[in-house]
């Protein structure tokens, strides 16, 4: 159960507790009292023990560690093998990029926006890449620019349906559009993208598991280093994890519609 839902459960019965029997301060409502303050307290200590990993995983500024040059642009020197992991309590989805106590940057979405769009921060919260659904596109197509407004790369997914079932390719364009590398999408429970070159050559695998939780939590591998550039790459697991949190909700609050409409129903009845 999140955190919110708790919270909200322990403040009805705070209310339960302390106005509807307001008055009578019997062992029940004692017992009821003590219950409300044990879900606050731990919340609480929830909610302390998350906040502070955020800044516990900066880096100081300047660290040689912060970037390395692709090209002729700054981009995050990240390790090999890295995970990036949803945040929680956050408006809009947010993801950040760690691996070994260390901040590499974070994908934040940009909330008041027509299309699907991103922004790559450094661990000192300095933009360095943007990125964002093209409102015309066949299929979904996100291109990335760096601060300047360059573009240095693109994201393309497209769907295709068989007589068996949709299925979706991934594609890596680079900012003239030339495919550098491209994925089919493997969805059963978890989630796997292999992103290989024309030749067939390995050269990125994103990851993840069925069950991540509070949030999502992807584990990448990065093969080839010189031929990804990580802006464009880390957007995948940014859009993936955005467009899945609005499927959840929609589905939920269909599911809510569908409830409250039977209730009508049998009150009408």
């Amino acid at each position: 159960m999140g955190l919110q839902k708790l919270g909200i459960i322990s403040i009805v019965f705070c209310l339960h507790a302390n106005l509807v029997q307001a008055g009578s301060f019997t062992t029940p409502t004692r017992v009821k009292a003590v219950v409300c303050l044990g879900l606050v307290a731990a919340i609480g200590a929830g909610v302390a023990s998350i906040r502070p990993e955020y800044k516990d995983y900066r880096l100081p500024h300047g660290t040689t560690r912060v970037a390395e040059t692709f090209g002729d642009a700054v981009v995050p020197d990240l390790p090999s093998s890295f995970f990036v992991k949803e945040n929680i309590l956050t408006v809009g989805d947010s993801l950040r990029i760690v691996d070994d106590g260390h901040l590499y940057g974070t994908v934040r979405e940009k909330v008041f926006s027509f299309t699907k769009s991103f922004s790559l921060e450094d661990p000192n919260e300095q933009v360095i890449a943007n990125a964002k659904q093209e409102f015309f596109a066949w299929g979904v197509k996100i291109d990335v620019t760096d601060v300047n407004g360059k573009k240095i790369g693109a994201i393309q997914e497209e769907i295709f349906k068989s007589i068996f079932k949709p299925y979706t390719t991934y594609k890596i364009l680079d900012a003239n559009d030339n495919i550098i590398a491209e994925s089919q999408k493997t969805e059963w429970l978890e989630t796997e993208f292999n992103l290989t070159s024309s030749s067939g050559e390995d050269l990125a695998h994103l990851h993840r598991g069925a069950w991540s939780w509070p949030k999502d939590n992807w584990a990448i591998e990065i093969y080839q280093k010189d031929k990804l550039d990580p802006r464009v790459l880390l957007m995948i697991a940014a859009y993936k994890t955005s467009v899945d949190n609005d499927r959840r909700k929609a589905e939920e609050d269909e599911r809510k519609a569908e409830a409250e409409d039977e209730t009508k129903k049998n009150d009408y009845d």
